[in-house]
């Protein structure tokens, strides 16, 4: 109890249950324990000594004698605090991934209805820009799908579960252009910049690394002004191969430069998101980098903006391979 409250034993000794157990319950409402008959459980919000809010579980176990009279309570308390936690994060996954889903089926069945409707009547380029708009939604929704099964792959031990992940040499200038042809496409008014050296050939997966690539060019857009450039850079270090990903955006505060690679993390305000997403593109990034001998790290100033670097190791061969042809970069890319 002292670990849970904070009060001493000394301190607890000889006053009444309701001094240790006072606070609100599930509603909000002004509630303290005190002896008695019933044995449903009670959870409990209290302010620990320290000011740290937790939740108690409170199981009464009474004792009667031989004329039906309560002769004593046994209180078996348990700490919840994590697992109400848990069921909130668990909660905002649920909210976050059904509005990531529903948003692009919204315009998937409007584009579909128009054209059941009204496809003879509906000029050739009309009816190319809504077949091009419900393929672009589709397979956000496919990324977002690929994604959530991606990160079911990797246990909360750090256990690498993934999928299989190639190892051969890669030409990571060719891959980045080729990841940054849909992003073109997509964001007619924005302007991406790729400066790839010669030579850099990396060890690992060109569908991986073009996944990589995809998320943080994705990541840029997201959180950076409507218009804003975004910047990369392919350069070859020593025995590494760098790819680096710089924004304008907003900014990632200090103390947060290690936390936003988390499953499911988000930095903003649930209740006033302003991006979308199901908070797995970073995640996965430091996944398949770490998977492929590599890793990633970021530099940021608040206000001016990011760079996401990730670093592999450099092929001993210079002649990269070509991926197999079965397996779509674009399909993968979150």
């Amino acid at each position: 109890m002292e670990r849970m409250t904070g009060v001493t034993e000394k301190e607890a000794v000889g006053k009444a249950m309701a001094y240790l157990l006072r606070g609100r319950d599930n509603f909000g409402r002004p509630v303290s324990m005190d002896v008695s008959s019933g044995g449903e459980p009670t959870d409990l919000e209290i302010v620990a000594t320290d000011g740290s809010v937790r939740w108690l579980r409170v199981q009464h176990g009474p004792g009667f004698d031989g004329r039906g009279q309560l002769s004593f309570d046994v209180l078996v308390v348990t700490d919840v605090t994590r697992q109400r936690e848990v069921d909130k994060l668990k909660d905002d996954f649920i909210s976050t991934v059904s509005h990531e889903l529903r948003t692009p089926l919204t315009p998937i069945k409007g584009y579909a209805s128009l054209l059941l409707r009204r496809n003879d009547e509906i000029p050739a380029e009309r009816r190319r820009e809504a077949l091009q708009s419900i393929l672009e939604r589709a397979d956000h929704m496919h990324r977002l799908v690929e994604d959530l099964l991606l990160a079911s792959r990797v246990a909360n031990t750090g256990e690498r579960r993934l999928p299989e992940v190639g190892r051969q040499a890669v030409d990571v200038g060719h891959i980045a252009e080729k990841a940054l042809r849909s992003f073109v496409i997509a964001h007619p008014l924005r302007e991406f910049r790729l400066d790839a050296a010669d030579g850099a050939v990396a060890l690992g997966d060109p569908i991986r690394i073009e996944q990589i690539v995809a998320n943080l060019v994705s990541n840029a857009i997201k959180f950076s002004d409507e218009g804003a450039p975004v910047d990369v850079e392919i350069a070859r270090e020593g025995v590494s191969v760098q790819i680096k990903v710089h924004d304008t955006g907003r900014g990632i505060p200090a103390d947060k430069h290690d936390e936003i690679f988390e499953k499911f993390k988000r930095l903003e305000d649930p209740l006033r998101m302003e991006t979308g997403g199901a908070g797995l593109g970073l995640f996965i990034v430091r996944q398949l980098a770490r998977a492929m001998g590599g890793d990633v790290s970021v530099e940021s100033v608040l206000g001016k903006g990011s760079t996401f670097t990730v670093t592999l190791t450099v092929s001993s061969s210079s002649v990269p391979a070509v991926a197999p042809p079965d397996r779509r970069a674009s399909d993968l890319a979150g």
